[in-house]
Parts: structure tokens; sequence; C-alpha cells
């Protein structure tokens, strides 16, 4: 079971745009684990920290007396995370892959955003990163149900474009749908389900979120190009149309849906009680 390296690229550009998707989804996150109690003093781990981003926010929300763990493969990444948060004495920063290399924990919160679509095995993650939680400790992970993304009143190409992208993730053994499919896998784990929102943002070309889209589909077109999921000429019938709706007032898009899942860790001893009581 390994990690595969990122689709999208490690460099500037793509993490100033992660920055930006950060802050557009931010409160979604941040909503759920203010629910779930995430407060000074718990130990979290995060997957797939990026640049740090989520990461400081939750240091902050253990404070100096908790643990904010961030595991990320690129080194650059780590390096971009250490320095974001080197004032946080509470946070780690480690290099590995969160499917193979050691974790730590036991953990109260384990946080995954737009790190399972990428993952070949999610059954296998879920039951790897359960073992690290605490008895009665949480999973939560957002990540894409890729229905809903739209634009109304249309952009030649569009659909071709996006469909190169699930294509994209589809070849190395990703999943753009596996927000909606992490149910049945925290059911195969026996973790119990304590959460599933959806989220889903809509807006015209002055919006941030239309910001966020049109940055993710213009900065990683040669990408979907040279692997052979879209023909340049697409690319381009894309790139020209897409210039002409930024400039229509009637524009609208419509974001993927993007889904918060939690799953907590059972008390083995309690579940088995249950168990035998039921029979």
């Amino acid at each position: 079971m390994s990690q595969p390296d990122y689709l999208l690229g490690h460099h500037h550009l793509e993490w100033s745009r992660l920055e930006e998707q950060h802050l557009l989804w931010r409160h979604t996150i941040l909503q759920t684990l203010t629910e779930l109690g995430l407060s000074d003093g718990h130990h979290c781990l995060e997957i797939g920290c990026g640049t740090g981003a989520l990461l400081q926010d939750l240091a902050e929300r253990v404070g100096p007396t908790g643990l904010a763990v961030g595991m990320e493969l690129d080194a650059d990444g780590v390096r971009v995370s250490a320095e974001r948060c080197r004032s946080l004495s509470q946070v780690q920063v480690l290099q590995g892959n969160a499917l193979t290399d050691e974790l730590g924990g036991p953990y109260d919160f384990i946080v995954a955003r737009w790190v399972f679509s990428f993952f070949s095995d999610v059954g296998a993650a879920v039951t790897r990163l359960q073992a690290a939680l605490k008895p009665g400790g949480c999973l939560i992970v957002q990540d894409y149900n890729h229905d809903g993304f739209r634009i109304f009143p249309g952009c030649d190409g569009f659909d071709q474009v996006v469909e190169a992208y699930r294509s994209a993730y589809r070849a190395i053994g990703g999943d753009l749908w596996v927000g909606a499919r992490l149910p049945a896998y925290l059911a195969d784990t026996q973790m119990e389900m304590v959460q599933i929102e959806p989220h889903i943002m809509a807006g015209g070309p002055d919006t941030p979120v239309f910001h966020w889209v049109s940055r993710f589909l213009l900065e990683h077109l040669s990408t979907v190009v040279r692997d052979g999921h879209l023909s340049e000429e697409d690319a381009e019938t894309f790139r020209q149309s897409w210039a002409q709706i930024q400039s229509r007032p009637d524009t609208l898009l419509f974001s993927p849906i993007q889904v918060t899942v939690v799953g907590r860790r059972l008390d083995r001893e309690h579940h088995d009680a249950d168990d035998g009581h039921s029979s």
C-alpha cells in the first residue's frame, strides 16, 4: 500500500492555490471540529498537511498543552509547514507516507482534507488511521463528491475538461467521489458514523469560489493534456470560452460538492459487550 505522488505538483503556484482553497473552505472543517469539541490539550494529526495552513489552525485550537502533528510526503511541503508553525511549540511536522510510516499517537482527532481522493485503497487507509486513534477518537475527512459541478449558461469544453481531471484521478487509482463512499468504509471497519455534511458554493466571476475553480482548471490543464486525458484542441477551446464567460454578468458557477465525514473509533471492549448483549 503506497501513497501516490501528488497529481497537481509541488511548487509555489500550487501552494498559493492551496492557500486560497484553505481560506475558501476553512470555516466548514473548523465548524465540524468545534462541534466535536477540539480544544486545549487534545492531540491531533493531520495527514497531507501541505503548506501547514490547517495545521496552524489545529495547533491554535489545542494550545500549548496539546499536540498538533502534521505528516506530509513532500520535503518542501514539510519545510514550508514547519516554517509557518515555528512559533507554536505544540506543532510537530513529519515527512512521511501516511499509509506506511509510523503515525505516532494515539490521537483524539485525525484530519484529512483532499487526501483520500488520491488513495487507491481507501479501506486500508481507514483501518490504519483508526488504529492511531484513541478509543472514542474521531477521524474527520473532507473530500469530494464530484457531482453538482456545473456552469451556467454554459462554457464550450467545460465538460471535457472536468472529465479529463476525473480521468487523471482514476489513472492513479484515485476517486473524486470518495466523500460519498466513505460511510461504507467506516462501516466496514466498525467505526461509528458520527456525521456526514455536504457543502457547495455558487457564485459569479467576481466571487472567491469562481476564482478558486478557475485557478484549478486553468493552472493544471497542461498536466492533463501531457498525460493524455485531454487534447490540446479541447484545452484551447476551453481557454477561449472560459475567457468569454468571465466577462458575462449572468455567469453562475456551482462548485463540486465537498463532503465532511466523521467516524468515531469505538471502545472495543464496550462494542464487544454490546454485541454480546444483543445476541
